[in-house]
């Protein structure tokens, strides 16, 4: 029964810490959304230098926030994987070889990767790239989320860029073409990390996975009980 008031307790402490998690991704959305369409508007007079340099603005937010908020889903994957072991330790479908808590266990998760101890089974390995990105540029996914995300950033910097162009005349190219290099980077980066959210070893499917080495989980024989 101890064991079970721990489980309840802890749910209940991660359900609270994947909502602040999900919070914080809708606010960096909006934030960046809204606060680029406030910088380009403010954007007076197109075609002189100044304004020409003010269309990149807004990358100095919408960067960092793509990158965010593809770090926050990470997380949120990880958490969720945590979630359906635990539902089912609650359930007393599961038992655990090794179990002491949420904290020792990230830290136990972490030390693993780091030494590429946490393997992916075969049926979860990525292996036709190709065709999953062309699912996911057409949405055949069941977490098009993400993926309109990567779009809204994407979108959104790609205008930042155009505006730049159009407006810039010689000087501050310079200035242009790093943005267009840290957009194109991010841009791939980016796309690898929903790859990986959503068929890859960063999946809810592949922690899961993952939890159940680290927790030697045992499904419990319903003759048990």
């Amino acid at each position: 029964m101890a064991d079970q008031d721990f489980y309840y307790k802890e749910y209940a402490t991660l359900r609270e810490e994947l909502l602040n998690l999900k919070n914080c991704q809708v606010t960096f959305l909006t934030f960046s959304v809204t606060a680029t369409a406030l910088l380009l508007g403010l954007i007076a007079k197109p075609g002189t230098f100044s304004s020409g340099l003010l269309s990149l603005s807004p990358l100095l937010l919408l960067l960092p926030s793509w990158w965010i908020f593809l770090d926050k889903a990470t997380t949120i994957t990880r958490i969720v994987g945590y979630f359906r072991i635990l539902e089912k330790m609650i359930l007393e479908q599961y038992k655990a070889g090794w179990f002491s808590g949420w904290e020792n266990a990230l830290t136990r998760f972490r030390q693993l990767q780091s030494e590429g101890e946490l393997k992916l089974p075969d049926h979860l390995r990525e292996k036709r790239k190709v065709g999953y990105l062309l699912k996911l540029a057409i949405l055949r996914t069941t977490h098009p989320y993400w993926v309109i995300t990567w779009y809204t950033f994407f979108g959104l910097s790609v205008l930042c860029l155009a505006l730049s162009l159009h407006s810039l005349k010689g000087a501050g190219r310079e200035l242009l073409l790093v943005a267009i290099i840290m957009v194109g980077l991010s841009a791939i980066y980016n796309a690898h990390v929903v790859l990986r959210l959503i068929y890859g070893r960063n999946s809810y499917t592949a922690n899961e996975h993952f939890w159940k080495v680290i927790l030697q989980i045992q499904e419990v024989d319903d003759q048990e009980g």
